[in-house]
């Protein structure tokens, strides 16, 4: 991690993170699941690398986005806005892109793998300095009707139709034109063609080290991207680096450092932040076109912008700092999991609604329920570099071909190529090395980004209570197809939860994953697994242990995870829909006592779980046949609709602790991959949350 100072003419900015490029690095989110770039492909490669964002990852990493239902996604309709169908579990038939949804104020266990590794402190050894940065964006109001000095944002997320780039503005008067057809075309975007203009406008910060590279004026050109090649709408300069001095439509959740003392105890992450902190741009005057709207966005410092005609305006994002926290540690040049053998991972508090809409993003209202929702994409960035860079001092003064001497740095280096170095001592003989290392591979940074998802409001029935998310990961392939994805597995893998605590069950998956040859074949082509091909499909059964392969047959094994919980839909009302006395919907520790006192809400949670939404009450079970439900899952949807809420408070008191194990019967394969989970259930849990998640 080199960090380095901006302008010293700028207001109350300190750059802490050089973000390059062009070295072997790359990073992947899991959970949620990570695009890098992907929508739905079916090859094994990404069909177009920057469509959304530049990654700097290989090409073959990254998830397919989403499905509905048991077919893919119409690419001429590929949305659903209408959210009353979407979260419609009682029609499985409504095809479209489907977009996982989080309760507000739920808990959500991040997961990733960064390949360069990470870990250390201000004090401890490390191979790399490194910084993991952690954010999320909803969609806006337009710019022009958001309240004084709120950020702006985007104003409609979209992960798109197709795997067309949008198309950039080149002037102010076609700004809206663009947009239209970008909209037309179905392109994805995660910025706005407003947000992109208003870079390719922006003069570029000159206080920044650059080395021995040629940049233009403007924000769109950096160090890593010198001639300014577009990637998606996102701005380069704001990419590069953090934190950024301009307004930006990203707010912060956790900023993850292996210099924690330095960084996060000063305070010197959380205080810039644009959660809390006000950054500044220059607006131009009202009524201004051509070049006089494009000279007042050029400034970054007051004084140009008076200069310009503009008005130097604030913004902010009006949420608290974000959390800052020490690194975990990594293995360096491994794609994998942490020191600990589990999954890299942050636990994230999802905020409220009241939250997103006083930080000036918008929410959606359901007409038939009143639930409000906000449409969302998690951004993770991924720092790396080298100690060759003083870590606080580096700028512009430093440019050219040598780095500088430092305290640690005892002989100026020339990094402009991959040099020889003279490691002789003095008055002896010159012996040479050649070292792996320039200007532009010392420090780099990578992105992945989620598919669009939403946050919820809570029902009533909900208020007040602790919710986790139960969901899977990973895509149809075997360990080598996958590289450097991951195969199927829940996560969390493991939770412990108090009774009262909601577990939000929920998953999806893409009936495209064909993983077929690319335009860079490697020979690892293919999607091997259980069923259809190219299909991803999920369930949820009870096995005896975690070492178990078959499901327990729930009439032999009747005090079990289902007839000890009590489950709800999505809407917050009880799943089950038999007949009968409240007592029906209860948690009671047996599925049938007598023809007469039957637990048929049990039986029926259990049934929407082991057939992953498809047959969701004893009716439709009792109709069904061969045709009806395929026992590979053929013939469910690729997504659990709205999901399965699942209250634990039927534990026995005279037995303490309640361990629940599960599996996918159709992805736990014995012979090479296992999906399983463990759900602890203690009444003497006392933590806030309700609840401790691990990977």
């Amino acid at each position: 991690m080199s960090l380095v100072r901006a302008l010293s003419a700028l207001p109350a900015v300190v750059v802490l993170s050089l973000f390059t490029t062009n070295v072997s690095g790359q990073m992947y989110l899991v959970v949620p699941a990570g695009s890098n770039n992907r929508l739905a492909e079916t090859t094994d490669t990404v069909q177009t690398v920057d469509r959304l964002f530049h990654s700097g990852n290989n090409a073959r990493g990254g998830y397919n986005v989403g499905d509905r239902a048991v077919t893919a996604f119409n690419k001429a309709t590929p949305y659903i806005t209408d959210y009353s169908k979407m979260y419609d579990f009682n029609d499985i038939a409504t095809t479209g892109q489907y977009e996982m949804t989080y309760f507000e104020g739920s808990r959500l266990l991040v997961q990733w793998m960064n390949e360069r590794g990470c870990g250390g402190t201000d004090t401890t050894a490390s191979s790399v300095n490194c910084e993991l940065i952690i954010q999320y964006s909803c969609d806006s109001l337009p710019e022009a009707s958001l309240p004084a000095a709120v950020l702006p944002g985007v104003e409609r997320l979209v992960n798109g139709g197709n795997t067309g780039k949008p198309k950039p503005p080149t002037t102010q008067a076609d700004i809206a034109t663009v947009k239209a057809a970008n909209d037309a075309a179905l392109y994805g975007r995660h910025e706005t063609e407003q947000y992109y203009y208003n870079c390719m406008k922006r003069s570029r910060n000159k206080g920044l080290f650059t080395s021995t590279a040629t940049l233009t004026d403007f924000a769109t050109s950096t160090r890593q991207n010198p001639t300014g090649t577009q990637a998606g709408l996102e701005c380069p300069e704001e990419r590069d680096y953090y934190p950024y001095w301009s307004p930006s439509p990203w707010r912060d959740i956790v900023i993850i450092t292996d210099h924690a003392a330095t960084a996060c105890l000063a305070g010197k992450y959380q205080s810039a932040s644009q959660n809390n902190h006000r950054v500044y741009k220059c607006v131009p005057p009202a009524g201004a076109t051509g070049a006089a709207y494009d000279a007042a966005l050029k400034p970054i410092t007051a004084a140009d912008c008076t200069a310009a005609g503009g008005s130097w305006t604030a913004y902010t994002g009006g949420l608290p700092a974000p959390d800052c926290l020490l690194s975990p540690w990594s293995k360096d040049s491994h794609l994998g999991s942490g020191i600990d053998g589990k999954p890299l991972s942050y636990e994230w508090s999802v905020p409220s609604i009241q939250d997103i809409k006083g930080s000036g993003m918008s929410t959606y209202t359901d007409a038939t329920t009143g639930t409000e929702y906000a449409r969302c994409v998690m951004r993770m960035r991924y720092n790396v570099s080298s100690d060759e860079f003083d870590p606080y001092s580096v700028d512009a003064s430093s440019n050219g071909a040598l780095i500088p001497q430092t305290a640690g740095n005892t002989q100026a280096k020339d990094v402009t190529q991959n040099g020889v170095v003279n490691i002789a001592g003095a008055g002896a003989p010159a012996t040479y090395v050649k070292v792996n290392v320039n200007a532009q591979t010392l420090a780099a940074t990578y992105e992945d980004r989620s598919h669009v998802f939403n946050i919820r409001s809570r029902p009533a029935a909900f208020a007040g209570k602790n919710i986790i998310n139960l969901n899977t990961r990973g895509k149809r392939c075997n360990i080598v197809q996958c590289y450097p994805d991951v195969e199927y597995d829940f996560a969390p893998h493991t939770t412990e939860v108090a009774p009262d605590t909601l577990v939000h069950v929920q998953w999806t998956g893409s009936n495209t994953n064909n993983n077929a040859a690319g335009a860079n074949d490697d020979g690892q082509d293919g999607s091997a697994g259980e069923g259809a091909a190219n299909t991803d499909r999920q369930n949820l059964v009870q096995v005896t242990d975690l070492a178990a392969n078959y499901p327990i047959p729930l009439d032999k094994v009747q005090d079990n995870m289902w007839s000890r919980s009590t489950c709800f839909n999505v809407k917050g009302n009880y799943l089950s829909t038999t007949a009968g006395d409240a007592a029906k919907t209860q948690a009671r520790g047996y599925m049938i006592k007598s023809a007469t006192d039957r637990n048929d809400a049990a039986t029926e949670c259990a049934l929407w779980m082991m057939t992953g939404g498809q047959l969701r009450t004893i009716a439709q079970a009792a109709a069904a046949n061969a045709n009806t439900l395929n026992p590979t899952l053929d013939t469910t949807p690729a997504s659990l609709i709205g999901g399965v809420i699942m209250q634990f408070n039927g534990v026995d008191s005279t037995s303490g602790k309640q361990d629940y194990y599960c599996i996918g019967t159709r992805n736990n394969n014995f012979t090479n991959r296992g999906e399983k989970c463990e759900i602890t259930v203690n009444p003497d849990l006392k933590v806030p949350t309700g609840a401790t998640l691990q990977s």
